[in-house]
């Protein structure tokens, strides 16, 4: 059993070594890409969401004596009760109504006061 290819020398298998090491480190570095890619668009998608999140919540109800009112006032109780977060909304708002506040008189800042 003859063969008439020559048998491979040292420097062939190093050679053929290093090819298959730079294909698994080239998959490695996309793995690497991709999974980045991926934790910055989540992260990135987390931070708009967060941004967008309403804390404060008003409810324009009628009449203070009228059947909407008192449904206005039902449904702030049942929100307070279980949202933690308008809880402390509600807090953060109260403490800066306890704070001295200047003349709010037309445009201040582009905002209307």
């Amino acid at each position: 059993m003859s063969s008439d290819a020559p048998a491979p020398t040292l420097l062939d298998r190093l050679l053929n070594l290093l090819d298959r090491l730079a294909i698994a480190f080239r998959l490695l570095i996309l793995i690497v890409l991709i999974l980045t890619t991926l934790g910055l668009a989540t992260l990135g998608i987390w931070k708009v969401v967060s941004l967008n999140r309403v804390h404060h919540l008003v409810f324009a109800v009628g009449d203070p004596t009228g059947e909407s009112y008192i449904l206005g006032q039902a449904i702030a109780q049942v929100v307070e009760t279980f949202n933690e977060a308008y809880k402390t909304a509600r807090e953060k708002i109260e403490r800066e109504n306890e704070l001295p506040r200047r003349k709010r008189t037309g445009y201040q800042n582009g905002f209307v006061a």
